[in-house]
């Protein structure tokens, strides 16, 4: 299977940043116990590997549930575009109150 062929492995093969923002947040976390800025390292490297599942978790409804393929069965038609956009604005706006709301 090719890489481009696949939009979840094309993600993983061309982002180091996903493992790079988990890292932080496990040492923020583990390493700092969260003390000053280290609370917005962890909660922005939280909403990262959330938003990173949903988009996988979009991609594969799109592949395995037939409705949805039905729709979008190359995953570049609008509804597909839709659902990611939407979930990543969702995600941003709530990364953005979390780290605000998330203080000493």
């Amino acid at each position: 299977m090719n890489v481009d062929d696949d939009p979840v492995a094309l993600v993983l093969a061309r982002s180091a940043a996903l493992p790079a923002g988990v890292v932080a947040a496990i040492f923020a976390r583990y390493g700092r116990g969260l003390a000053g800025g280290w609370r917005r390292v962890y909660v922005i490297g939280a909403v990262v590997a959330l938003w990173f599942n949903v988009f996988v978790l979009i991609v594969q409804s799109f592949q395995k549930v037939p409705a949805l393929k039905t729709l979008a069965p190359t995953q570049s038609e609008p509804p597909f575009l839709i659902a990611q956009c939407a979930a990543l604005v969702l995600f941003i706006a709530l990364g953005a109150a979390a780290t605000i709301k998330f203080r000493d």
